[in-house]
C-alpha cells in the first residue's frame, strides 16, 4: 500500500486543497496530512492553531468519506533545513512519496531521496490561503473558496473575527487574541 505525505499549513483548509488531496488520493492509497509549523498560531501567516485546523479538516474529511484514508499529523518547524527531512521523520508515519509545491520543501525531500511531486495547482490564483484571509479580513466573499465545514467552523467559532483583528494589528504578528470558541468536537458545526 502505497503513502503520500502532503505538506502544508492549511491556514485555513480551502478548496484547492480538497482538490489536491482527492487527487492525491487518486494515485495513492493513503495519505499523511501534515500540518506544517504547528507551533504557531494567532498572527496573520499562522492564524489558527494546530488543533484548530485539525478540527476544521476532520470535519471536511468526514464528511467527504476520507477520513480512512488521511492522517492528520502537526509538526513544528525547528529552523534548520538540514534537519527538518529527519525531523519530519521522527514524527510521521512511514511515507513512500511527498507532494508540496513549495520549492524548498521539494528541493529538501528530493535531495533525501524522495520522489517529489507537485499537488497541481487547482486554480491558485482564487484558492490561496492568504488570499482568503485578507477577504475575510475586509469583509468580502470568501465562503465559496472553502469547503462548507470550514466556514461553518470559522464561522461558528470566531475565527473570521480573528483573522480580522490580525488584519488589524500592527506588524500582523502575535495579537493577543483567544483561541477560536470551539473546545472539543461537539461543539463543532454539524
Amino acid at each position: 500500500m502505497t503513502t503520500a505525505l502532503f505538506i502544508g499549513r492549511f491556514q485555513p483548509f480551502h478548496c484547492g486543497h480538497l482538490k489536491a488531496l482527492e487527487y492525491i488520493l487518486k494515485k495513492k492509497a493513503l495519505v499523511i496530512l501534515m500540518l506544517g509549523s504547528a507551533q504557531e498560531s494567532n498572527t496573520w501567516d499562522n492564524p489558527f492553531s494546530a488543533r484548530e485546523r485539525i478540527q476544521m479538516i476532520s470535519a471536511v474529511l468526514t464528511r467527504a468519506g476520507l477520513a480512512d484514508k488521511v492522517t492528520l499529523v502537526p509538526v513544528i518547524d525547528i529552523g534548520d533545513n538540514k534537519l527538518w527531512v529527519s525531523h519530519v521523520k521522527m514524527h510521521v508515519p512511514a511515507f513512500d512519496c511527498v507532494y508540496s509545491n513549495n520549492p524548498l520543501v521539494q528541493k529538501l525531500f528530493r535531495e533525501a531521496g524522495y520522489a517529489v511531486f507537485d499537488t497541481s495547482s487547482f486554480d491558485r490564483g482564487r484558492f490561496e490561503g492568504v488570499k482568503i484571509r485578507a477577504l475575510i479580513a475586509e469583509s468580502r466573499s470568501w465562503e465559496e473558496r472553502v469547503p462548507q465545514e470550514v466556514a461553518a467552523y470559522l464561522k461558528l467559532c470566531g475565527g473570521d473575527v480573528k483573522i480580522k483583528r490580525l488584519k488589524q494589528t500592527p506588524g500582523k504578528e502575535e495579537a493577543k487574541l483567544t483561541p477560536c470558541k470551539c473546545k472539543k468536537r461537539s461543539d463543532f458545526p454539524k
